[in-house]
């Protein structure tokens, strides 16, 4: 079976903004700076 080469990005990418967003979520802060912390996490440092 073959795998996309992009598909390891895309789960890590989503597994990052669910784990920020989860955090955040403890602290009760708003799901859109979990997104902006993951964007910028991601801009900073890539495709992970």
């Amino acid at each position: 079976m073959h795998m996309d080469p992009a598909m390891p990005h895309v789960v890590g990418i989503t597994l990052l903004i669910l784990l920020v967003a989860l955090v955040l979520k403890i602290l009760k802060q708003p799901h859109v700076v979990a997104y902006l912390i993951a964007g910028m996490a991601l801009g900073l440092w890539g495709w992970l």
